[in-house]
């Protein structure tokens, strides 16, 4: 498996950064579906592949971070770009296929804070720009909590990702006092509309 969540404020887990161009060569089985048992009737078959489509979008110190995701043979992937603000935005193709994006698959219960990664977009991006968060949710999930921000779902049709997630959630800091600070306990903590802590699936073998 190919995980994609790295070291950040206090929070363990581990990172393979790879060309965009190599994910599609290193397939792997999806062993973080979101869908899990709370969405009943979710399961698709483990080679569903879709397109990739834009994410999020954040400019700050005259820099561009745009990501996409998408997935791949039955693995949630994403894929992190960057560029001068005054250039013309990526297509999240362009994203995918970019040898120099940081991307990969995978997202995995690492540590009890993974569903999620984060990067400042390509390998050349100058390290003042801020990164852009993405991780997926479970279903019934309005919100997650890190630490003392609440941060809003993002609601898909089954379509876009295959029906592997239907919500999903992103972060732009816009300076380093805004990024986000996870707490030794609970670092990542889903809550639907109730303000209830919502699980994630345990077990993430894709149908």
């Amino acid at each position: 498996m190919i995980t994609i969540s790295r070291q950040r404020s206090g929070y363990a887990s581990e990172v393979n950064r790879m060309p965009g161009h190599q994910i599609r060569q290193l397939i792997v089985s999806f062993v973080a579906l979101v869908c899990g048992s709370a969405l009943a009737g979710c399961g698709t078959s483990s080679d569903v592949t879709t397109k990739p489509v834009l994410v999020a979008s954040s400019i700050n110190h005259g820099y561009r971070v745009e990501v996409a995701a998408w997935v791949e043979a039955g693995s949630l992937c994403a894929a992190w770009d960057s560029a001068p603000s005054s250039s013309r935005p990526f297509t999240a193709l362009e994203i995918e296929n970019d040898q120099n994006s940081y991307a990969g698959c995978a997202f995995a219960d690492a540590h009890n804070a993974a569903y999620l990664d984060m990067a400042n977009g390509s390998g050349d991006t100058p390290s003042d720009v801020m990164p852009v968060y993405f991780g997926p949710l479970p279903p019934s999930a309005v919100a997650v909590k890190i630490g003392a921000k609440i941060i809003r779902a993002t609601a898909v049709s089954k379509s876009v990702f295959g029906g592997k997630i239907v919500k999903y959630w992103t972060y732009s800091p816009a300076s380093p006092s805004e990024d986000l600070q996870f707490p030794s306990t609970n670092p990542l903590v889903p809550i639907n509309a109730k303000g209830q802590s919502v699980p994630y699936a345990k077990a993430y073998s894709s149908p």
